[in-house]
């Protein structure tokens, strides 16, 4: 359980407390091991029994104790949508690519070839998106014209990121990722400075792996790569014209960048939050860009998104 909580998602996490009666992992956890914990065991018996300090307990309070305690500890996996629960979320982090281990790929119930385990990893995620491409909002913009990528919300991409985590397809971002690695390596494109060991995917990195699999994007590159590049040409085009952003405009356009990385896009809301409400918020952007500050987020959106 330990371990688990340490892998799955934010979203997950609150969905085992929903289901657990308010305890989070790490509580269901804690008091599943304090249950048979010898301190713990000797700590509660002589308060259920109100012993002296220089009272041993006997082995029938021991016992009596140690069933109370535990009997209150596995009472959430009474409910046996907690159960089902966690062995989705067991099979999720589990079935993986073992990058330890170029020649071989761990997967629960699976021990087949590397290259036979990433073309099913790639078939899975293909049929993933042929049952969703209309249930799916994310889904749908994606397969759209380009003009509709800046509808995308974080939150549309962490829905569509839960809908393949689960079942019944099981996948995480890393295996669908490394799985072309594997397949299509010459198309699978690296930050520079990152041949060699694989970068940490990013919620956002979804957007990408579906584009190359329905081919409108040649290549395979993490969503960063391409908003970077992205912001580098509309700078450019943008400073070819009389007016050229100053430095610390620069520093706000980078910020705002960095934003529509993780997040997709940018909102108005978001100079309430890190790291622009710290830089003076939506008045310093305001006194910065001018009144026309919501056409040039408009215009970042259209240009960097998706």
């Amino acid at each position: 359980l330990t371990k688990i909580d340490k892998q799955i998602t934010e979203t997950d996490r609150e969905k085992f407390i929903e289901l657990a009666e308010g305890k989070n992992l790490t509580e269901v956890a804690l008091n599943l091991a304090n249950a048979y914990d010898p301190d713990e065991v000797d700590k509660n018996v002589r308060r259920i029994f109100n012993l002296l300090v220089d009272a041993e307990p006997n082995e029938v309070q021991i016992n009596e104790t140690i069933k109370q305690f535990s009997n209150e500890a596995i009472k959430p996996f009474d409910n046996p949508r907690l159960r089902e629960f966690l062995e989705t979320v067991r099979q999720k982090i589990y079935q993986i690519i073992d990058e330890t281990n170029t020649d071989r790929v761990v997967r629960s119930e699976f021990d087949t070839t590397a290259k036979e385990n990433a073309d099913e990893i790639i078939n899975n995620f293909r049929k993933f998106i042929d049952d969703n491409k209309d249930e799916i909002t994310a889904l749908r913009i994606l397969y759209s014209q380009p003009e509709r990528r800046k509808e995308l919300t974080y939150k549309m991409i962490r829905e569509l990121n839960d809908a393949l985590t689960n079942p019944p397809y099981y996948l995480t971002l890393e295996q669908v990722w490394n799985a072309y690695q594997r397949v299509k390596p010459n198309l699978v494109n690296l930050p520079a400075g990152r041949q060699g060991r694989t970068p940490q995917r990013m919620l956002t990195d979804i957007i990408t792996l579906i584009r190359f699999e329905l081919r409108f994007d040649e290549t395979l590159e993490p969503y960063s790569e391409v908003v970077n590049r992205r912001f580098k040409e509309w700078v450019f085009k943008r400073n070819a014209g009389p007016v050229q952003f100053n430095d610390e405009q620069m520093n706000w356009l980078r910020m705002i960048k960095d934003h529509i990385v993780s997040s997709v896009r940018i909102e108005v809301e978001d100079f309430d939050r890190t790291p622009f409400d710290g830089e003076g918020g939506l008045g310093k952007f305001y006194k910065l860009f001018g009144s026309e500050y919501e056409k040039l987020l408009d215009e970042l959106n259209k240009e960097l998104a998706a």
